[in-house]
């Protein structure tokens, strides 16, 4: 399912993480290994279906990923096998579940 608004806005993610990595002070630890995570996660997929599902390292990752993106969940995830598949509210781009692969 290609759904170009929500690509657009995934990116504008990553560029808000990359932005925050690399503006210039050292940050620490701990807020560093977030931000990693987060651009893994946000690089590894689009999130729409389970063949595309972002790949987070724990489900905090996963957590922050969608606060990120703006997405607020209005139910349980629903694992199928290694995928969870979490319900959304409405949002402009017409998505209805994100999905991630937890690999941690």
């Amino acid at each position: 399912m290609k759904n170009e608004p929500w690509d657009k806005h995934v990116m504008d993610g990553i560029v808000a993480v990359n932005r925050n990595l690399h503006k210039g002070g050292l940050l620490p630890e701990k807020a560093q290994r977030m931000l990693y995570g987060l651009e893994d996660c946000l690089c590894s997929g689009d999130g729409l279906s389970p063949q595309t599902a972002f790949r987070a390292q724990d489900e905090r990752v996963a957590a922050k990923a969608m606060e990120l993106l703006g997405m607020d969940s209005h139910g349980q995830p629903e694992r199928k096998g290694a995928i969870s598949q979490v319900p959304v509210d409405e949002n402009p781009y017409g998505v209805q579940a994100l999905f991630f692969s937890i690999v941690g």
